[in-house]
C-alpha cells in the first residue's frame, strides 16, 4: 500500500527529503505521511539503499549551483506539460550538439592534448601535466582493471576514477612506464561501488605518446569493455 521517494540531497543541511504516500487510500498521492511515519520511511529506505548498492546505481550528488529561493517543490511528481517537454527537448539537443566527443576515440574524450589516430594506433600529442582521455564507465563497478598497450617515454602517472561523476572526488592509482616501447601496463583500481568516471592520465612528454588499446575489467562479474583504437 505505501510508496516512498527518495529526493536526494532535498532536505536541510543537503539531507534527503522522503514523500510517503498511501496508495490505498490516496490514489492522487496528494498527501505526504512522511513526518507520521518515521519508522516506515527508514525501513523502505533501506531497501533503497540496498537497491541502489546492489545495481551499482550512480546516485546523484548536491548541486552546488542549486538555487532555493527558485526552486517550486510543489511542482514534484506533477506531470510536465507537452510545450515543457518540447523545449526540454531542444535544450537537450543543444546540448548534445555540442558534445565535444571524437568519433574516432569511441567513447573515450581527450583533455589538454591532442589526438591522431593512425593505422589503428592513437597518438595523443601537446601533453601537460594535467592531459588525460576520460571515459565513462557507469556499468563498472567494484574491484577493477584497467590494462592499456602503450608507448612512451619512461616515468610515473596515473588513473583516477570518479564513482559520483565529475562533481566526485577523485580516487587514485599510479602506474609506471618502463621503457620506451611496446607495454601493456595493468593497473588494479580498488573501488568499492560504481567507477563513474576513469581517467588516465598521460605523463608528460615532447614526443607522442601511442596508444593500441585499453580495456577495463571488473573482477566481480567479469564484464570488459575493450577499446581498440
Amino acid at each position: 500500500d505505501w510508496k516512498l521517494i527518495r529526493i536526494f540531497h532535498g532536505g536541510d543541511r543537503g539531507a534527503h527529503r522522503y514523500l510517503l504516500i498511501n496508495l490505498r487510500d490516496d490514489i492522487s498521492e496528494s498527501t505526504n505521511l512522511a513526518m507520521q511515519n518515521p519508522a516506515l520511511v527508514e525501513e523502505l529506505d533501506e531497501l533503497i539503499s540496498n537497491f541502489l548498492k546492489d545495481t551499482l546505481a550512480v546516485v546523484p550528488l548536491p548541486n552546488p549551483g542549486f538555487d532555493p529561493a527558485k526552486y517550486q517543490p510543489e511542482l514534484e511528481g506533477k506531470a510536465v506539460s507537452k510545450a515543457k517537454a518540447k523545449e526540454k527537448a531542444g535544450v537537450d539537443s543543444k546540448r548534445a550538439a555540442k558534445d565535444d566527443s571524437d568519433p574516432a576515440l569511441k567513447g573515450w574524450k581527450a583533455r589538454s592534448c591532442t589526438t591522431e589516430l593512425t593505422k589503428g594506433v592513437l597518438h595523443v600529442s601537446k601533453l601537460t601535466d594535467t592531459s588525460f582521455l576520460g571515459f565513462s564507465a557507469n556499468k563498472h563497478g567494484g574491484p577493477s582493471t584497467l590494462k592499456i598497450r602503450i608507448r612512451a617515454k619512461p616515468g610515473t602517472s596515473h588513473v583516477d576514477w570518479l564513482p559520483g561523476g565529475v562533481q566526485d572526488k577523485a580516487q587514485s592509482v599510479s602506474f609506471e612506464i618502463k621503457g620506451e616501447d611496446w607495454q601493456e601496463i595493468s593497473v588494479p583500481i580498488a573501488a568499492k561501488g560504481p567507477l563513474g568516471i576513469v581517467r588516465v592520465y598521460l605523463p608528460k612528454q615532447a614526443n607522442p605518446v601511442a596508444i593500441d588499446w585499453i580495456e577495463i575489467i571488473s573482477a566481480e562479474d567479469k564484464r570488459t569493455t575493450r577499446t581498440d583504437f
